[in-house]
């Protein structure tokens, strides 16, 4: 699919690979159309905001995993703050969706992050969500502040869809991502892998398989597995560094006909 530049100011422009690692052999005939998935074509949003004014540097690390559509997620945040002079600090109230998030200390007990495993803190969570990141209480060393982040996602076709060795499959992401990776495996373990590493914004937002390359796989159970990472670090004069890193994975099963 032919990448449209964007009619907005550029944010992200697309760069770097974008590779096919095949393997082994299967047929041709008639089957089901492949279908299409439904996906956002507009320019993407700003995916990290930050209201208020932060007197700490902030590293934010998450990682979650989606095994059915729209489904509870499993996986864990981490955050570290720091002071002017570098050392990492608690501070009186931080929260992640509105929930409190566990303080954790080295073995000297110096304090050392904060984290937050989704399935046990947050049920509810589900890849749609904003996340919204709070300092609401930050004693004497930050006035409070809140970082809101969009993670990036594909927008992949349910468990049990059909597919066919004879028609292309386009699968859109959201977001302003930096990396895609998308893996189908057959029963045999022969498996079909792309992966995007992209650079600002250019329009491009589908991954495209083609029905050559699905056609190596053995029909039956075809096994889907992604991994879309977003990254954004802003350093600026006076201004304490902020460092955002997210992964989002997502898991499923199709049905692969010849």
């Amino acid at each position: 699919m032919t990448p449209r530049p964007s009619s907005r100011l550029p944010l992200r422009a697309l760069g770097l690979l974008a590779a096919l690692v095949l393997a082994s052999c299967s047929s041709n005939d008639d089957s089901p159309t492949a279908p299409v998935a439904p996906g956002d074509d507009g320019p993407p949003v700003n995916a990290l905001s930050v209201i208020g004014q932060p007197r700490v540097a902030l590293t934010f690390d998450g990682g979650v995993t989606e095994r059915l559509a729209d489904g509870p997620l499993t996986g864990v945040f981490r955050v570290i703050l720091s002071d002017s002079i570098g050392r990492r600090v608690f501070l009186p109230d931080v929260r992640l969706q509105d929930t409190t998030m566990v303080e954790e200390r080295d073995i000297f007990d110096n304090p050392s992050q904060y984290t937050l495993q989704v399935e046990d803190r947050l049920p509810e969570l589900r890849l749609r969500d904003t996340l919204r990141f709070e300092v609401r209480d930050g004693g004497e060393v930050t006035p409070p502040f809140t970082v809101r982040i969009i993670p990036s996602k594909l927008t992949l076709l349910p468990d049990s869809t059909v597919i066919t060795g004879r028609d292309d499959i386009e699968i859109p992401w959201s977001g302003q991502v930096e990396r895609v990776i998308l893996a189908l495996t057959d029963a045999r373990g022969t498996r079909v892998r792309t992966v995007f590493q992209l650079e600002n914004y250019s329009g491009l937002k589908r991954v495209t398989i083609p029905a050559r390359d699905l056609a190596l796989l053995k029909p039956g159970i075809i096994l889907v597995g992604t991994n879309v990472l977003d990254t954004e670090v802003r350093v600026s004069t006076g201004v304490p560094r902020l460092s955002v890193t997210h992964e989002t994975n997502q898991r499923r099963a199709w049905i692969l006909r010849p």
